[in-house]
């Protein structure tokens, strides 16, 4: 049952991205399967990922047609997610409850590095099956890095926070 929550709401979260792109734009202004994928794999597993990749290939597919383009889209999002995810598990021991200093800090790093990675591997994508042009990977990586940690910034804290369900107890 997560398994298919999460993949319609990185489903969703792609429709939402895609009909924000504007014409003619490198990225769109909001990826949300940015920040889903990072909360989702950080709180609930690793095993997870599949749902991510699927949803965020199929939405594209369905947008562009193109299939090697968009698994290399969908491959660069899902090993963002799992990076970001990582490093909150492993080098920063988050607190889900975002409690202190080095959470939030954790956070910003979670959320800009893996994000770089990310545009690295979509414009490299681009630029090898020919979509862009050289002169065209230094714009396209910068909008589509800043789209990804935008969206990771602003939304990631949100859904760990809001996701995870700590039980409180009456004392």
């Amino acid at each position: 049952l997560r398994f298919i929550v999460v993949a319609f709401a990185s489903a969703a979260a792609s429709i939402l991205g895609i009909l924000l792109l504007p014409p003619g734009a490198p990225a769109t202004l909001l990826w949300m399967p940015s920040a889903i994928g990072i909360a989702v794999l950080f709180l609930y597993g690793y095993d997870l990922w599949p749902a991510i990749f699927i949803s965020i290939f199929a939405i594209l597919f369905l947008h562009n047609g193109d299939l090697p383009f968009d698994i290399g889209i969908a491959l660069a999002n899902t090993i963002e997610a799992a990076l970001g995810a990582y490093f909150l598990i492993h080098y920063v021991n988050l607190d889900p409850m975002l409690a202190r200093l080095r959470d939030s800090l954790g956070i910003l790093v979670a959320c800009i590095a893996p994000t770089l990675v990310s545009a690295f591997g979509i414009v490299l994508t681009s630029y090898y099956l020919g979509h862009i042009g050289i002169a065209a990977i230094e714009p396209n990586f910068a909008a589509i890095w800043i789209a990804h940690a935008v969206s990771a910034l602003s939304f990631t804290p949100f859904f760990i926070r809001w996701l995870y369900r700590p039980t409180f107890t009456n004392t």
